[in-house]
């Protein structure tokens, strides 16, 4: 399943780019995530490992986290995975007159054969939330 999005946020790129990486505020934002913890204390960087748990629809997620690419202010590549499934988010920034374009793109790989049999029926939520998630990201990035 392939997801993308795009937002424009009144605010450079790099305080969307540090928002985007901070941990603390990942919670905030992504309205399944209930925890982000690196695993090595610090901010992201290129090769941080960190540990997501999520809620979604009353069950416990957990996550092994780990950045794929960092670009200070312009890329930042993660991949989240459990037994179940592989999850590839890449976010791409470009800064114009002091706005930033943020896209997203999102793959998500189902390793569960029963998850792959009912993801058809969760893409359209996923796109919802993906969609409103950004709006509570440009929300308080303007605010």
């Amino acid at each position: 399943m392939k997801l993308q999005h795009s937002i424009e946020i009144h605010r450079p790129a790099s305080e969307v780019f540090s928002y985007l990486a901070d941990h603390e505020r990942m919670p905030t934002w992504i309205s399944t995530l209930e925890t982000s913890t690196p695993s090595v204390p610090g901010p992201l960087s290129l090769g941080s490992e960190f540990n997501q748990e999520h809620l979604e629809r009353g069950k416990r997620i957990r996550f092994v986290g780990k950045v794929l690419e960092y670009e200070d202010a312009s890329k930042l590549t993660m991949e989240l995975s459990n037994d179940d499934a592989v999850i590839t988010l890449r976010y791409v920034l470009v800064e114009h007159a002091g706005h930033t374009q943020l896209e997203q793109s999102t793959e998500v790989r189902l390793d569960n054969m029963m998850l792959r049999m009912m993801a058809g029926a969760f893409e359209g939520t996923a796109r919802e939330r993906m969609k409103a998630d950004f709006e509570t990201l440009k929300s308080q990035l303007e605010s």
